[in-house]
This record gives structure tokens, sequence and C-alpha cells, in this order.
């Protein structure tokens, strides 16, 4: 309520505050499911999976303690990016990292686990993110323990969710990899991945043609837009009207 009412930076919304209270206090405490066993149950703590007050309470929470904990700009990181619970940070030193974990843990009741970068290199949710010429680069996120295990080609799926989720690789590809060397080398890990799972190797291919057609402007139509067709005839291609076609 705080957030939505009393914000000097928000627009309070054309409800009033205890109605749009009674409202989400429905939503989040009074939410009834089915168990296994055929009982009804509320959820009283938490909001149900699926949701979509889910992430949006989840951002309205750690919006209110970075409001809190980043306005001291001693602690403040150079680099803050989040995703829902989610952080990647720049911070000079251990030291200063450990007092941005203290300070958010102070001020919340969640629990702060980190990780340190290795060689240059960070996983941050799918994606790696490699630290280069002052810069960062990305590529997709493997975890070591993957052992490349998928939908295979041969269970009782349907045609189109196969192809949807092999879409879904591709484009994580596409989306996730900074420049063609790592796109090349996630589509070849792929490849791996999708034949091992009895996919055929046209199947396969046909499908990151697709994807990448569609990704990549072919050289003719980029060629269009800059320099006007040229038609040129030749007089055995045409009947004897040819010279009304030149």
């Amino acid at each position: 309520m705080d957030r939505v009412y009393r914000d000097p930076a928000c627009t309070p919304l054309d409800i009033l505050e205890r109605e749009l209270r009674k409202l989400l206090e429905a939503c989040t405490k009074e939410t009834p499911f089915f168990s296994p066993n055929g009982h009804m149950y509320k959820q009283v703590d938490g909001i149900a999976r699926g949701s979509p007050l889910r992430v949006q309470f989840a951002n309205f929470y750690m919006g209110t303690i970075e409001q809190r904990v980043l306005v001291d700009m001693d602690l403040k990181p150079a680099i803050y990016c989040r995703y829902v619970d989610d952080i990647l940070m720049q911070v000079p030193d251990v030291r200063r990292l450990q007092q941005l974990k203290e300070a958010l843990q102070q001020n919340s009741v969640l629990s702060y686990t980190y990780e340190m970068e290795s060689d240059g290199k960070l996983p941050f949710l799918d994606m790696t993110v490699v630290e280069m010429n002052g810069g960062f680069h990305t590529a997709v996120y493997t975890k070591e323990t993957n052992i490349g295990m998928c939908l295979n080609a041969n269970s009782d799926c349907s045609d189109r969710y196969k192809r949807s989720f092999f879409n879904a690789y591709v484009d994580r590809a596409l989306t996730h990899s900074y420049g063609w060397k790592q796109i090349n080398e996630e589509l070849c890990r792929v490849r791996q991945v999708l034949v091992n799972n009895d996919f055929s190797n046209v199947y396969v291919e046909d499908v990151i043609k697709r994807k990448l057609t569609r990704h990549t402007p072919s050289e003719e139509s980029t060629n269009a837009t800059l320099v006007p067709p040229i038609i040129l005839f030749y007089r055995n291609f045409f009947s004897a009207a040819y010279k009304t076609e030149e």
C-alpha cells in the first residue's frame, strides 16, 4: 500500500486503498486448492505458484528493500541488475559484498547467498556473463551436471510440442549469445543433444535453418533496400516480342 499510495514518484490508483487491500488479501490469503488426497485447503502464507501476483509481489518487496539499502552511497554497487530475486552486481571487493549482503538481510526476511566470478565468468540465470575489454559478453549457461536429457523424439507427444521445445533451444542460443561464435558453439551443443535424444539430423538442421533464416536478413533482401534491382533481358529466353519487354 505504501508503494502504491504514498510513493511520491507514483500516481495513486483510482481505487480506494482499503478496497485494494481487501482484494489483495483475498487473492493471497484465501486461495483454495485441492490436494492429491482430494481435500480442499486454503493458502494462507505466500502466493500460489502460477498466480500473476507472485512476480508482482516479489518485485514490490525487493524494490522496497532496495530503497532502504541502496540509498547508502557507500554500499551502492557500480553495477546492480536484478530479475525478481536474482541479482548481478559489481563491487570493489569481498568486504563490500559482505556489507551489502548483511544490509539486505537486516532489512528483509530473506536469506542471501552469493557466487563470485571465476576467470572473469559468472553464471546469471541461464546465461554466462563474461567480462571482456571493460564490458560484458554473454553465452548460454549449461550446468556441469547437465547430461543432455530432454524430450525424446519417440515420446508420445504431438509434433507441435516437440518443435516448440526445439525452437526454444535455438531461440535461447540466438538471444543469449553475444556473437556468432557463441551462437555456433551453442547450436553445435543443441544438435548433439537432440540427435542423442533420437531426433534425426535432417529434422534438426531443418528447424535450425528456418530459425536462422528468420533471425538473419538474407543478402538478397538487404541489398534490395540499398540498390534498386536491375532487370536483364536475354533474347533466347523470350519470344519475338522481347523488344517490347526490353
